[in-house]
């Protein structure tokens, strides 16, 4: 029997605000209690990873 998409997605991680799993080139939120922790550079709009030590995703920030 063939599987759809869907079948056992949940059991895959999910990351980045599409909530999708791992693909293409991605950066990682440097906040432990990020609830996203992974983006991938499509969904934030940016061409590469950024350079600087520290990173936060543009949800942190709002948090603290």
């Amino acid at each position: 029997m063939a599987s759809t998409s869907t079948e056992g997605r949940s059991d895959r991680p999910q990351f980045c605000y599409c909530r999708e799993g791992e693909h293409g080139q991605m950066v990682g939120c440097d906040n432990e209690q990020c609830p996203y922790q992974w983006f991938h550079l499509d969904c934030l709009k940016l061409k590469e990873v950024p350079k600087s030590k520290n990173w936060y995703c543009p949800e942190c920030p709002k948090r603290r």
